[in-house]
């Protein structure tokens, strides 16, 4: 059985990687036990639309499978404070528990440095 491929996400797609990073966030565990804890869903789909529908400096990564995502990776064009280099930045990586036998992750990896290469970015 061959894998589903990596894709650029869509509009479409926010409400199907809410779950996915609502338990990537409970994962996590920052700030377990506090009010700055709670996930806090319009900021992160503000964001997720931002790097979907923005202006070409964010990168949604999703593997989709049967019904559900299964693995998400965010990116984005940043700069250091303290430098005027750009550099390709890592927000986010997820891949569900049920699929983290798979090589999503590993191809997750290799989707961020495609996406830097064709940016000629570190």
């Amino acid at each position: 059985m061959s894998e589903a491929p990596i894709l650029h996400a869509n509009p479409i797609d926010i409400d199907y990687l809410m779950p996915l990073l609502r338990m990537r966030h409970e994962e996590s565990g920052r700030f377990r036990g506090t009010a700055h804890g709670r996930f806090n869903e319009p900021a992160v789909r503000q964001r997720l639309e931002q790097m979907i529908c923005g202006d070409g400096i964010g990168f949604v990564g999703v593997i989709k499978g049967a019904g559900a995502m299964e693995a998400t990776i965010g990116l984005q064009v940043a700069r250091f404070w303290d430098a005027s280099e750009l550099h390709l930045e890592g927000l986010f990586d997820f891949v569900h528990p049920d699929h983290r036998r798979s090589t999503h992750a590993k191809r997750l990896r290799a989707f961020a440095k495609d996406v830097a290469r064709r940016l000629s970015l570190p």
